[in-house]
């Protein structure tokens, strides 16, 4: 009995001992002997005390540095005595233990301790419904390193993952790799049976990343008045981290009298250290953050944690609360401590923030994405359009692409993102693209293209502790029915280097309006009656594709732009890379505006007569089509398709005025066309598309 009992305490304490080894809790065994680690759960990490259904008490603490520890008998009726502490070492080989007598004058715990190796069980799948009728059954029943399979159809329950890690709980997407059965294995949170707890997945019991949902639609939950369940509609987060790879969580709603936040999914608690959380994968749509009398945030999701949120579609998300709405698709919190966020390659599209009367504070803040206070990190390649404020207009509202404040790290980088069609009702709203309010940090590489708004149809940057660093950003089409249509500035200190801020509309200054503050303007292309003030800066027609802002090879910006300037003692470095991810400078020095043209070298001599050639369309998926115009109107020799580095990829030969190319099997990146025109002695032209 007492042998028995021991050793099923050894396994709970051993899932601390491998944790400072950095190792993950599991099940241990030795030899034919089962042991379950849940029972570790209700352990703290130092020390522990167990009792067993029969009165047995043991506890134990351990030293992490020289990996010692010690056990001693409490009570029980095969307990050794407890004034005998026993006393051991212990290694951690590969997936068995083993441990060492130092001293102990317990014969029998001594030589059952010591008798052999533990090993690590192996892990098993838990099948729904075939084991287990509910998924919430089957994490009852898994161990940590175990996985929960889920077949297709519908399961009206709400799961909790008690703490489990690592957890694996999935739908047979995760074998198969068939998006249809992210559709079809749907977990709707519409029954909870305790209301105060409506979300449809919890985690809330220390769980870490390696405990991770995936391959599920999660979606039915309406949360309304219901005790402290105002927040986290699908995903419901809090002391712990979480995993969600691959799901579908969407037509969920939190509804409250109060302070409501994410609709979608909520991390949130003030936890030190804070989380990790990673959303990956997902499409996060149609989620809803309402609040009758308050404030609402996050209408896709609410962060206060370190979060990883890639690949996801986050889209027509809704943040309506009556004192003011934040973050319509997602509402991103450094509230309790320094968090750290990846936040890239999302589509962000289609959300809304709202609010019927707002506050002088609040009001509505980023309809698409906000990111708020201590947070640094970077926020790259993603897409944020359609996005949408909907506020009165007695209180400012900000951002209705995107809205930063309060972020003071200078090592938070904003590059790489389309913000494009971004629009606001309200007659006070400034940032039709991006807002930063007492916001630092770099923005490189960005297109703020085509958005509107009242005060900075393309940008606003406001406040005193404003200190932003922007280079190699192109900022057109934007309209502001006040100023500043390109940006609006007031009370920061700015620099902008390698910037293109042309065709901006506004009644008055339709580039930049700078009502205060310092502004150092560098190499940049200022649509303008006159130069804009700076060095290397100039006031040209810029020439784009049919995308507006990749370049044509003919601009003359290319090659205008400054690799790196010393502004006020500080030195600036123009990006590595384009918003391509070409490099940069491609050739003796960079462009002006977020693309880098690559010019392919080739051995043969460039054209000598007025010739060109036209490519359409451009971006292409299927086939583009080559047509030669100027002097010479037929071709007749090869045309080659060139990678980034200029190596060849297709070639075919062709004759007539224009030729069709199939380029479906390509895959999506920017391409080089080489042109050999044998009647022009081997002339040769160089052109560009992009393949979608």
């Amino acid at each position: 009995m007492k042998k028995r009992l021991l050793l099923c305490f050894i396994c709970s304490c051993i899932g601390v001992m491998a944790n400072a080894q950095q190792l993950q809790y599991s099940t241990w065994t030795r030899f034919d002997t089962y042991f379950n680690d849940t029972v570790f759960q209700h352990f703290n990490r130092n020390s522990c005390t167990f009792s067993s259904p029969d009165g047995l008490m043991v506890s134990s603490n351990y030293t992490e540095e020289g990996n010692v520890m010690t056990i001693q008998d409490v009570m029980g009726p095969a307990a050794c005595s407890p004034t005998i502490v026993g006393t051991y070492t212990f290694i951690i080989i590969g997936s068995s233990l083993q441990f060492t007598l130092v001293s102990d004058e317990c014969t029998e715990r001594a030589n059952s301790l010591t008798e052999g190796p533990y090993t690590r069980m192996p892990p098993k799948t838990i099948h729904i419904p075939s084991d287990f009728q509910h998924i919430q059954q089957g994490i009852v029943a898994a161990d940590n390193m175990d996985t929960v399979l889920v077949d297709p159809g519908v399961y009206y329950e709400n799961i909790n993952f008690l703490g489990k890690k690592p957890l694996m709980v999935a739908s047979r997407f995760l074998t198969e790799g068939d998006t249809n059965h992210i559709a079809n294995t749907i977990i709707n949170g519409s029954q909870p049976l305790d209301p105060a707890k409506g979300s449809v997945v919890t985690f809330e019991s220390g769980e870490d990343t390696t405990s991770v949902l995936c391959g599920f639609t999660v979606s039915g939950t309406f949360i309304e008045d219901a005790g402290n369940a105002f927040s986290g509609g699908g995903v419901f987060i809090t002391g712990s981290g979480g995993k969600l790879l691959n799901n579908y969580i969407q037509n969920n709603i939190v509804s409250n009298e109060g302070w409501a936040f994410g609709g979608g999914v909520t991390a949130a608690g003030p936890d030190v250290p804070v989380e990790w959380v990673v959303l990956r994968g997902n499409r996060i749509v149609n989620n809803q953050s309402i609040s009758q009398s308050d404030v609402a945030d996050g209408g896709g999701i609410f962060c206060y944690y370190n979060l990883i949120l890639v690949n996801n579609q986050i889209s027509f998300n809704s943040a309506d609360g009556y004192l003011g709405g934040n973050g319509g698709g997602a509402a991103i919190w450094g509230a309790f401590g320094p968090v750290t966020i990846e936040v890239s390659n999302n589509e962000i599209t289609h959300n809304e923030a709202e609010t019927t009367i707002g506050t002088i504070d609040y009001n509505a803040l980023g309809g698409g994405v906000s990111i708020l206070f201590d947070v640094t990190g970077r926020v790259s390649n993603n897409v944020i359009s359609y996005n949408f404020i909907d506020a009165p207009s007695n209180h400012g509202s900000n951002g209705s692409g995107a809205f930063i404040q309060d972020i003071s790290s200078d090592g938070f980088v904003f590059e790489n993102n389309l913000i494009q069609q971004n629009n606001t009702i309200s007659q006070n709203c400034h940032g039709g693209g991006l807002s930063l309010l007492r916001s630092n940090g770099h923005y490189l590489n960005n297109v703020i293209q085509n958005n509107s708004a009242p005060n900075g149809g393309g940008i606003s940057i406001r406040g005193v502790n404003n200190n932003a660093v922007f280079i190699n950003n192109t900022i057109t089409g934007n309209t502001a029915t006040g100023g500043g249509g390109g940006i609006y500035m007031m009370l920061s200190t700015v620099v902008l280097i390698n910037s293109i801020i042309v065709e901006n509309n506004s009644p008055i200054y339709p580039s930049i309006l700078q009502y205060s503050g310092t502004l150092n303007v560098r190499y940049s292309n200022v649509g303008g009656e006159n130069v804009w003030p700076g060095e290397g800066n100039v006031n040209c027609h810029a020439t784009f594709l049919e995308d507006g802002y990749h370049l044509s090879q003919t601009c003359q910006l290319v090659e205008s732009g400054i690799a790196s300037i010393n502004i006020d003692g500080i030195w600036y470095n123009c990006p590595a890379y384009d918003i391509d991810g070409e490099g940069r400078p491609s050739n003796a020095f960079p462009e002006i505006g977020a693309d880098e043209v690559l010019i392919v070298s080739v051995p043969e001599p460039m054209p000598v007569n007025h010739s060109s050639f036209a490519i359409y369309p451009n971006p292409a998926s299927e086939k583009i089509t080559v047509e030669l115009n100027g002097e010479t109107t037929i071709i007749n020799g090869e045309i080659s398709i060139l990678g980034i580095t200029g190596q060849e990829l297709l070639r075919q030969q062709v004759s007539g005025p224009k030729t069709d190319f199939n380029v479906s099997a390509l895959p999506a990146g920017v391409y080089f066309i080489k042109l050999i025109n044998n009647d022009q002695n081997a002339a040769v032209k160089v052109g560009r598309f992009i393949k979608n």
